[in-house]
């Protein structure tokens, strides 16, 4: 989402997510790599917008 982004400073909402069942990552990266179970709710609005077009 380049506007928002903007608009925002340049940050980046891709990064957003929720680690379930327990447990703290600095990024989703590390938790991606723990092998941990995340919501990664920041990748979900540049889809709809995607699937809107």
């Amino acid at each position: 989402m380049p506007l928002i982004g903007l608009a925002s400073g340049g940050y980046n909402f891709n990064d957003r997510f929720i680690v379930l069942g327990g447990g703290s990552y600095p990024t989703l990266e590390a938790a991606k790599a723990a092998g941990a179970a995340t919501f990664n709710y920041g990748e979900m609005p540049p889809v709809y917008l995607t699937d809107l077009k």
